[in-house]
């Protein structure tokens, strides 16, 4: 043996009893069945030592090297694009949902910042408040009407929201009453409905409907009333387009 040579190691299976005749590659032991090449490969510890001369260990680690290095970049690749991939995730914030967006409306309300509620409305939002005969449409007239209001309860008014849901994302009803100085203000308790979408990225209000408890009470004279107009309507069907 004048040259030299370098081991390669790798683990075999099955060890027991297994040893080579280094010069004729024979096997003297049927205790294993495993293949090894021409008189460079022995067995030693459980590993199959195979020897290469060092020109050939050299290329084979300089092959090795080079493909550790690949793995290595293609790794740092896949981590780079994964940890992009999840602060871009982090970024992109949920969307509120109707009742949240509710709930700062009325917020901003008692606070009086106009500007905060426009941004809440959408352009074409539709605002029904049953005292008035016509809906407001459009945020303008809608905040205009806001305005009004604030204007004329002053700035001891406040909402008070007693219930809202919050099952659907789209939608949700309020029930809510005013106080003045943290006292239960007379003949304001009401209920409110409002729809909302998302417009460029934001949901907003598109529809809102109030419904407030009136100044008078008419009691048991509303049903008479209702059942009057009934008749009439019996009477007249055409009268309903009037309506």
């Amino acid at each position: 043996m004048a040259s030299s040579f370098s081991c390669v190691i790798g683990p075999v299976a099955h060890t027991s009893n297994f040893c080579l005749d280094f010069r004729s590659s024979r096997r003297v032991s049927n205790s294993s069945n495993v293949a090894l090449q021409r008189n460079r490969t022995f067995f030693s510890g459980g590993r199959i030592l195979k020897l290469q001369p060092p020109h050939q260990s050299r290329r084979s680690l300089k092959m090795a090297t080079s493909q550790i290095e690949k793995n290595v970049d293609l790794r740092g690749e896949q981590d780079s694009e994964g940890v992009g991939a999840a602060a871009s995730t982090s970024l992109v914030q949920p969307q509120k949902g109707a009742a949240e967006i509710v709930q700062e409306f009325y917020a901003a309300f008692n606070r009086r910042e106009i500007d905060t509620i426009g941004n809440l409305f959408a352009e074409d939002c539709v605002y029904e408040d049953l005292v008035f005969p016509k809906p407001f449409s459009g945020r303008q007239a809608i905040l205009e009407f806001f305005q009004k209001f604030m204007d004329s309860v002053g700035p001891e008014l406040e909402f008070r929201i007693d219930d809202i849901s919050s099952g659907d994302p789209s939608a949700t009803g309020v029930v809510w009453h005013l106080e003045w100085r943290g006292k239960r203000f007379p003949f304001s308790k009401g209920c409110s409905f409002y729809r909302c979408d998302i417009i460029e990225g934001q949901r907003q209000i598109i529809y809102g409907r109030d419904a407030v408890e009136p100044a008078t009470k008419p009691g048991d004279f509303t049903l008479i009333a209702m059942k009057g107009v009934a008749a009439l309507l019996r009477q007249f069907p055409s009268l309903a387009d009037r309506f």
